[in-house]
């Protein structure tokens, strides 16, 4: 820029030395440019870090899912020891006897039955 000539801003207002007010307010407008940008990056962050999707969801989800986890395998081992106990009901009598005595009371023709009551 040649000496003597002054620069205009968008709005046609020199911004020099010899116009303060010009430099003042393209100051305001900077500081409030600045304010705005900073609250949608706080938002953004704030969003990031307590929003459902954010980081605290993130550690809520695989919590919930190491819970979820836990429970499936417990059920595993829960299906297994049943099909354990079928497999044994379909093919060893014994076990069917001991089911028969134990839930049903039943018994062999020519036993008997002792009823114990528990001493206090």
């Amino acid at each position: 820029m040649e000496k003597g000539r002054t620069s205009l801003d968008e709005r046609g207002i020199r911004a020099d030395a010899q116009n303060p007010t010009a430099v003042h307010e393209k100051a305001r407008w900077r500081w409030a440019l600045g304010l705005v940008l900073l609250l949608i990056v706080a938002g953004a962050l704030g969003n990031a870090i307590f929003g459902d999707r954010g980081l605290i969801g993130l550690l809520k989800a695989r919590h919930e899912l190491e819970e979820f986890e836990k429970k499936i395998a417990a059920i595993n081992a829960e299906n297994e020891r049943l099909l354990v106990a079928i497999r044994a009901l379909k093919t060893d009598p014994f076990a069917v006897e001991k089911v028969a005595r134990e839930n049903f009371g039943l018994v062999k023709p020519g036993e008997i039955v002792l009823i114990l009551k528990k001493s206090r």
